[in-house]
């Protein structure tokens, strides 16, 4: 068994589509754009965001706890989903007002996560071997 099929079972039972390859891209741009000193990234701390971003979108969203959370955000509709994520950055905005975080910390976790999910998309086209469509 090759490391690929081992894999399948982590990706979603559908190819990744073109929208998948843009997010991708813009992901693995994000590090050097946004970071333009990558001296300042906790390299140890990215590989840390990267595994954890990994199992989060592998492992973890196909247990039964991560595919009801899915669902769920799926239900919730795009109006939802545009809530829940401002109420999300308002809780962190306002955390950090209390408590300190590094920004070299929280930078080198993101960054991590970044190349997780380039990675994951260009594993699940490798999986797949096609792109369907936009959506």
């Amino acid at each position: 068994m090759d490391v690929l099929s081992a894999l399948s079972e982590q990706f979603p039972d559908h190819p990744p589509t073109w929208n998948d390859i843009v997010i991708a891209v813009i992901a693995i741009s994000w590090v050097p754009l946004y970071r333009t000193d990558l001296e300042e990234i906790s390299w140890a701390m990215a590989m840390g965001g990267f595994v954890a971003f990994f199992v989060i979108r592998g492992p973890v969203a196909n247990s039964p706890i991560g595919m009801r959370l899915g669902s769920w955000w799926k239900a919730i509709g795009l109006r939802g989903r545009a809530v829940g994520i401002i109420l999300y950055a308002v809780g962190v905005w306002i955390t950090s007002q209390f408590i300190y975080i590094s920004v070299t910390l929280v930078s080198s976790i993101v960054a991590g996560g970044m190349l997780a999910i380039a990675v994951f998309v260009f594993l699940h086209v490798l999986s797949a071997r096609e792109v369907s469509g936009w959506v």
